[in-house]
């Protein structure tokens, strides 16, 4: 456990501890054969990195180490594989859910189908209802008029 001293280093005074932590993590990297993790976007994850050595990002991206950061990066390279299983499974869930999507959108499609041709149907037996209700009229009109009774 660190004392109270070594948390409160800051600036200048911390540089020399920083990269010692920093030498040993990058050996034992190489020692394991390790390389540098990544993050969604495919670049180095420096703020993983960063809580391994035990300091903060901007140690990594702005201070004294950047250039040898950037440098082993290079040399040791980046760990990939975690993001290609990982945009599989993002892309195999996609996938079901497009699939998913398109079974609803055809059943709904065929839905809409009968719903049209009951709507077709209905508004042919309007018509006819419409029309007899015409012809009713009209041989109503003519038993007022002659007193005859007109059948069509």
């Amino acid at each position: 456990m660190k004392s109270s001293t070594e948390t409160k280093l800051k600036g200048a005074q911390a540089s020399p501890e920083n990269k010692k932590r920093y030498a040993a993590e990058v050996a034992k990297m190489e020692a394991l054969g390790e390389k540098f993790t990544t993050n969604q976007f495919g670049k180095v994850s420096v703020g993983a990195f960063a809580s391994r050595c035990e300091f903060s990002r901007s140690v990594l991206e702005n201070g004294a180490l950047a250039g040898q950061f950037t440098a082993d990066v290079a040399r040791i390279g980046l760990a990939t594989v975690d993001n290609l299983s990982r945009l599989r499974k993002k892309t195999d869930d996609k996938q079901k859910i497009a699939n998913d999507l398109q079974k609803q959108l055809n059943l709904k499609t065929a839905e809409v189908e009968v719903l049209r041709k009951k709507v077709e149907e209905l508004t042919k037996r309007v018509r006819e209802l419409q029309l007899r209700d015409t012809d009713s009229i009209r041989s109503l009109e003519h038993m007022l008029a002659t007193g005859e009774r007109f059948f069509l």
